[in-house]
């Protein structure tokens, strides 16, 4: 059942939040998480002060709050990928590899400072965002995971735990991401297509030549 439409009051909230979410993103981006103060989220939002404290607690919050889109991203082109009706499995482990790769490139200067942010926190300060992510990539091993156990049951590939196999064929995907935002800093746009084929192909059919003929 769909849910009820939203109200103009609930719409101009949503609208007031992203708002402001977007201008916290361009200034931590453009000063960094230090630098930036509330007030001046508040200025280039266009709001006062205490608007921004109707909507998020503190800079922290929103920074959580932005990392959280980027998660519900994830989540969202994870479904998409894994539930199309049409692809098979590696049509979908395709679009999926495809679609995180193109994500993070498109997120790079973002991920790239949340990841030196949370080597600076300390242990008890990340656990609320650690605990976010972690929710959102058992959901997304999931999704995935359903496919490898269709392709289990049909005797396609090995009966394996299609857990284990979904974080493993993630982690490949992820690598690949992390190294190239961490010690590059660029993805290539012409790069994505080859390598997503590249990962899937590696997984599904392995690296070593095949002597048999």
């Amino acid at each position: 059942m769909s849910s009820a439409p939203l109200s103009r009051k609930e719409r101009e909230k949503l609208a007031r939040q992203e708002e402001i979410l977007a201008a916290a993103r361009s200034l931590f981006l453009s000063k960094g998480y230090h630098e930036t103060t509330l007030e001046e989220i508040a200025r280039h939002a266009e709001f006062g002060k205490g608007t921004i404290y109707n909507y998020f607690s503190s800079k922290e919050d929103l920074f959580r709050a932005i990392n959280h889109q980027l998660f519900e991203r994830l989540l969202d082109l994870t479904q998409s990928s894994m539930t199309a009706t049409d692809s098979n499995c590696r049509d979908k482990l395709f679009h999926y590899a495809h679609g995180v790769i193109t994500h993070a490139r498109e997120n790079s200067e973002w991920i790239l400072m949340a990841m030196q942010r949370g080597h600076s926190l300390k242990p008890d300060e990340g656990k609320q965002s650690m605990k976010n992510f972690a929710d959102v990539m058992q959901k997304v091993w999931s999704l995935i995971s359903r496919v490898f156990q269709v392709e289990i049951e049909n005797q396609r590939i090995r009966a394996l735990d299609p857990i284990a196999l979904a974080m493993l064929f993630d982690g490949m995907v992820r690598t690949y991401c992390f190294n190239h935002v961490k010690f590059s800093h660029i993805i290539k746009e012409t790069e994505i297509e080859q390598t997503a084929e590249l990962i899937v192909s590696i997984f599904l059919d392995g690296i070593a030549v095949d002597k048999t003929n």
